[in-house]
């Protein structure tokens, strides 16, 4: 139930109780009616109980104020209304109990443009996070399924593969009049960028796939996503599902006390959060334009040493808030029953691949690879040298959870794994390019095969070069064609898939043309 009241037309917007229900072994002296808002600007909002006013607060442009009222002080009579001076959203309210099962919390924090070998190599730029993962699982051979944010997220909180999901799926409109188009605009089934001279439409997610949010939320679980990402803000329904879906202001010196917030609120409901940073993202602003102007090829090792430098600095950053975050679920005593992942969207190019900084145009190894961790209750210490991928989060998660799922989404739990018991690598496909030529990687056993730009095909054999820098296809043309095949088939089943689906348009914002533009992803100015 969503409502708006504008600062031309103030008007207050009830809602009856008689339009709410609840099962009922709900308790009312243990149950709250919470409501949530998230305003556009500075704003008063005002809540009042059959006239009477019970909460009023000003708020900061973006920032969400929730408010709780006791059921046991309601009666079936009552009317909850709001009121505000300007644009604010009144996001579903929820009746909260008192958890008394003893299923775990649930913590996703995902570190944008996180590189593996920063939480596991012989670099290790976030020390911090690294101690807290060797509490549990950790995975040292981690995939994305996409090498840029919106396919991967969605990926993330659906555990559906892009092809399937469809957020982020691209049609090429053609040349454009303009290098880049900072306004974005509704598409049939998405919404249109232009990129490096080309006009994209970028796909939604699929209606018809559950996110995680929504399947713990049918089990009882209270949800939060709090992010700072313009792809994740478009209404492309990625964060579908979730109580709250809150685009913090600022980085994650903004993020981390407003999550903290929340949690400690929220201590004694079964909630599942899940908490993006994108601090390491942006370490590109701090390039020098002397380092700009040489060619990747062409830089000296110590020019190499200082573009990674600038990169860790960001992920020397984000290490503190995540420290800042766990420590004080820990001293809560929170921890005790949360089940913690920590991983990332994709990696980066720190001047690889001809490239001095950057993801989303190709499917290299560290822009594919990142890292993966889990630990809880029940979660011995352990290092897990199973290869595989971001889809296999979700049904790991609701296996914990005890949620039960659909069987496509059980055959990629990795709690067996988790505790011990042995694996086997998984084949899966890492596939939409933000930009350029269409790129896709599938691997299948010892092998990655790239379907790359301007219809070339490459084979590397990632046991013997973990890198996948030597194509091997010209020595192994049996196996290249196998995967060719495999690729095209998975391809045509997908689509297939998607042809009975609806796509409905969307609607942008300035907001989230803003935040795209400040995120750097559009380029230009």
């Amino acid at each position: 139930m969503c409502s708006t009241a504008t600062s031309k037309n103030r008007s207050a917007t009830a809602v009856s109780l008689r339009a709410f229900s609840w099962r009922p072994q709900v308790k009312a002296q243990n149950a709250v009616l919470r409501f949530s808002f998230v305003a556009g600007g500075d704003a008063t909002i005002t809540i009042r109980q059959s006239g009477n006013v019970i909460s009023a607060k000003e708020i900061d442009g973006g920032v969400t104020f929730e408010t709780e009222v006791s059921i046991a002080k309601l009666s079936r009579a009552d009317v909850l209304s709001f009121e505000t001076n300007r644009d604010a959203r009144w996001l579903d309210p929820v009746i909260l109990v008192p958890a008394t099962d003893p299923r775990p919390n649930i913590l996703i924090i995902c570190v944008d443009t996180l590189r593996a070998d920063r939480l596991g190599g012989s670099n290790n730029a976030m020390p911090k996070t690294r101690k807290w993962m060797q509490r549990g699982a950790r995975f040292t051979r981690a995939y994305a399924n996409a090498p840029w944010t919106l396919p991967s997220i969605t990926t993330i909180l659906t555990g559906v593969v892009p092809g399937i999901h469809n957020a982020g799926r691209r049609t090429d409109l053609g040349p454009a009049p303009k290098q880049y188009d900072l306004r974005p605009t509704p598409g049939k089934a998405g919404y249109r960028l232009t990129l490096i001279g080309r006009t994209y439409e970028f796909r939604r997610l699929s209606p018809a796939v559950p996110t995680l949010a929504e399947m713990l939320g049918e089990a009882g679980y209270y949800t939060a996503a709090l992010h700072q990402n313009g792809y994740l803000d478009f209404p492309i329904d990625s964060l579908r599902g979730f109580d709250l879906a809150y685009h913090y202001p600022g980085m994650g010196e903004s993020g981390t006390p407003r999550a903290l917030d929340w949690l400690a609120k929220n201590r004694n409901t079964r909630f599942a959060m899940f908490l993006h940073y994108i601090d390491v993202h942006q370490w590109p602003v701090e390039i020098p334009q002397e380092l700009r102007a040489i060619p990747e090829p062409k830089l000296t090792a110590e020019q190499r040493a200082k573009l990674g430098s600038l990169y860790d600095k960001q992920c020397a950053i984000t290490d503190d808030y995540i420290d800042r975050v766990l420590s004080e679920l820990d001293q809560a005593g929170a921890l005790a029953n949360t089940i913690v992942v920590i991983t990332s969207d994709h990696g980066e190019a720190i001047a690889e691949y001809g490239r001095l900084d950057g993801h989303g145009a190709g499917v290299q190894e560290n822009i594919l690879r990142v890292p993966l961790g889990f630990f809880g209750p029940g979660i011995k210490p352990s290092t897990i040298d199973t290869r595989v991928s971001l889809r296999s989060i979700v049904p790991t998660l609701l296996d914990y959870a005890r949620v039960p799922a659909r069987a496509e989404l059980t055959q990629r739990n990795m709690r067996p794994v988790i505790e011990g018991r042995p694996g086997r690598d998984r084949d899966f496909v890492s596939e939409f390019v933000l930009y350029g030529d269409d790129q896709a990687a599938m691997y299948s056993g010892r092998w990655k095969y790239v379907d790359g730009e301007e219809g070339k095909e490459f084979l590397y054999d990632v046991h013997a070069d973990p890198a996948a820098l030597n194509d091997v296809g010209a020595a192994n043309r049996e196996v290249l064609d196998r995967l060719h095949r495999a690729f095209r088939k998975q391809q045509i089943q997908e689509l297939e898939r998607l042809k009975a689906q609806r796509d409905e348009g969307i609607t942008l914002t300035p907001e989230t043309v803003e935040s795209l533009r400040s995120l750097g992803y559009l380029g230009g100015s």
